[in-house]
């Protein structure tokens, strides 16, 4: 059995055939929580004669305990983690010899217990000290980002020369093949997608109607658009593959939101080049 400090109960679990099942004993009840509560060695010759015997365990799985010895399981510091137990010695009664090599045995294994239990407290530990590392890089890396669009977008002497530059920071950080802008035009409803693809880098622009293909869906909701099974989406648009000069394999739009909470355009990017696709990191 081993310790629940913060149940104060003893656990162990028992095989029998496929099944496993879990004994939770409150410190002080039965042999075992007998022992734990007082942290000195049991010698039970005849178990049911013994009022502090639970009989449970018996009645439940059809054994039938005969004579038991329990000892206290202690740690470095001397503190009980948990309590060995055997059960019915095959001849003749325990002794205490037997509760010597058994206090041995306790002994040996508390100390691998807690070992062990250090062990894996240092490895969450470092675990937690690498996520934390990686949400530090995340975060430099995010803000590198950001430094470099701002530094993009001074550099714009035009709207166009403005997209450009976002695009190439954003395909770079995201890793996707190609990226757009979408402007929509308030008077005519329709929109103008400033598309770029990032071997040529050059800007191209196209027409589009209102709520036409991915940009236009989100637009249209208001809302991001994740898809890396682009072909399968209920806004996929076979035109587009045309207009960019490749099918269309996944797709991230978020949409530009105005002073009033209007939708006033999208960026989008397109075809990330991991197999896996956009993930909420892109996004």
């Amino acid at each position: 059995y081993l310790m629940d400090d913060a149940k104060n109960e003893l656990v162990s679990r028992v095989t029998q055939g496929d099944a496993v099942k879990q004994i939770r004993l409150k410190v002080g009840d039965g042999i075992a929580g007998h022992v734990a509560e007082s942290g000195k060695t049991l010698l039970v010759k005849d178990a049911y004669k013994d009022s502090r015997f639970d009989r449970s365990w018996d009645l439940s799985s059809g054994y039938r305990t005969k004579s038991i010895l329990a000892v206290p399981m202690k740690n470095h510091l001397g503190r009980t983690i948990g309590v060995v137990q055997v059960l019915n010695k095959v001849t003749g009664e325990f002794t205490d010899l037997d509760a010597v090599v058994l206090a041995a045995l306790a002994t040996q294994a508390a100390i691998s217990i807690d070992n062990s239990r250090l062990f894996l407290s240092v490895t969450q530990k470092n675990m937690q000290l690498m996520d934390i590392k990686e949400q530090l890089e995340h975060r430099v890396r995010d803000l590198k980002l950001l430094f470099d669009l701002e530094s993009a977008m001074g550099r714009a002497g035009s709207l166009e020369e403005m997209f450009k530059g976002v695009l190439i920071e954003a395909l770079a950080a995201c890793e996707a093949r190609a990226g757009a802008f979408a402007l929509r035009d308030a008077n005519t409803g329709y929109c103008t997608l400033y598309f770029m693809d990032e071997k040529s880098k050059r800007l191209k622009s196209s027409r589009l109607r209102a709520g036409q293909g991915f940009v236009g869906f989100a637009m249209e909701h208001n809302d991001a658009v994740l898809s890396n099974e682009a072909r399968e989406h209920e806004a996929f648009d076979p035109t587009f593959d045309e207009v960019f000069g490749f099918p269309l394999k996944s797709v991230l739009v978020v949409p530009l939101e105005g002073e009033d909470d209007t939708t006033v355009g999208a960026i989008a990017l397109y075809n990330k080049h991991d197999i896996l696709g956009f993930g909420e990191e892109e996004r």
